[in-house]
């Protein structure tokens, strides 16, 4: 499990080690997969050290299970869906939607990833970005969300969030100077590193072309067409008064312009179901959503990965293996007929 990686960086920066990015880290340390994060990471695992991978996995699944249940239930209590079916009923089948399940598993970031940016973007204080900050010295594609603050004309927001992450980073050059080096000059490009574009797990943009064969300028020419139209859709949501549903809308958007969006990165789904269906009575777009949620329970992608190239049941195998991928786009498109009415919020966020 990926916990498992982060605990054992943690476990070699402790004994005063610098093989975090050693070739055979994996080997040495029994994970078998490469740390492929920056030195700070690595520093927050340290705590991690103090406890068996067994200890820490629970406390891990304890803390995210309750973060993310917390959220939905608080997003649907007052809904008539809430009501009706029970908050109990769809924190369980939230829980069940693919990227949760993975990043729960896993033992991943994915649930911190998206609630602390939706917490950044929308807190009442500015100064809530620096979470986006500190989870993108860590994880790197929350810094696109400066992006969206620029748009927005959200300027302290970009400070506070580019603050955090510039004083994070620098904490890893301080404790982990030769390391900071090695990964920003020579590793932070290498995409073999991280793992085969190809891979059905892969569910940006680049994974579903480099499926087809199609790498290079074609993913950098689409990944910027989207990237335009997400800023579009997220800035329309924040002027409408949704700082959440822009929030939401660019979020979405990172996970498809990534090179790399394991499964696991698209916990996103999860606020945009909830926002699309607090947002818009229209039968049509509430059909379309129990369609996209029930896709999203699928493991469509595994089960393609191994399939006959026939088709999985229904499904052809090439939708089938990026079928987190055209949830996401599917749920965009949706925010677009969605979106709420052009009238400020009362109680919108300081930018």
């Amino acid at each position: 499990m990926d916990l498992a990686v982060y605990r054992a960086a943690g476990e070699v920066v402790w004994n005063g080690s610098s093989a975090i990015y050693a070739d055979d880290f994996g080997s040495q340390t029994g994970t078998f997969l490469p740390f492929t994060y920056p030195p700070i990471a690595a520093l927050l695992a340290v705590p991690l050290a103090a406890f068996p991978l067994g200890v820490d996995y629970i406390i891990w699944i304890a803390v995210s299970g309750w973060l993310f249940a917390r959220y939905v239930g608080r997003e649907m209590l007052t809904t008539r869906l809430g009501r009706v079916v029970g908050l109990a009923l769809i924190v369980a089948v939230a829980f069940w939607v693919l990227p949760v399940t993975e990043t729960l598993i896993l033992g991943q970031l994915g649930i911190l990833l998206t609630l602390g940016c939706i917490a950044g973007s929308t807190g009442r204080h500015a100064w809530t970005a620096t979470v986006i900050g500190v989870l993108a010295a860590v994880k790197l594609t929350p810094l696109l969300f400066i992006l969206y603050f620029a748009l927005t004309r959200q300027w302290r927001r970009l400070a506070w969030s580019l603050g955090a992450f510039a004083g994070a980073t620098a904490v890893g050059f301080v404790a982990l100077p030769s390391e900071s080096w090695q990964y920003f000059t020579e590793l932070i490009g290498r995409g073999d590193r991280i793992g085969d574009p190809g891979y059905y797990s892969n569910q940006s943009i680049a994974g579903a072309l480099a499926r087809l064969g199609v790498e290079g300028v074609a993913w950098a020419l689409l990944a910027c067409v989207v990237l335009i139209a997400g800023l579009w859709l997220a800035r329309r949501w924040f002027l409408a008064g949704s700082p959440v549903g822009g929030a939401i809308a660019f979020g979405l958007t990172t996970v498809l312009i990534s090179p790399i969006s394991w499964q696991h990165h698209a916990v996103w789904i999860v606020p945009s179901l909830i926002l699309i269906y607090k947002t818009s009575t229209a039968k049509p777009v509430m059909i379309t959503l129990g369609v996209l949620l029930f896709l999203s329970l699928l493991r469509l992608p595994q089960w393609a990965s191994g399939a006959d190239p026939v088709g999985v049941g229904m499904v052809p195998v090439g939708l089938a293996l990026d079928a987190i991928a055209l949830v996401v786009v599917a749920l965009g498109v949706l925010m677009f007929i969605a979106r709420p009415s052009l009238a400020p919020s009362a109680d919108s966020p300081q930018p």
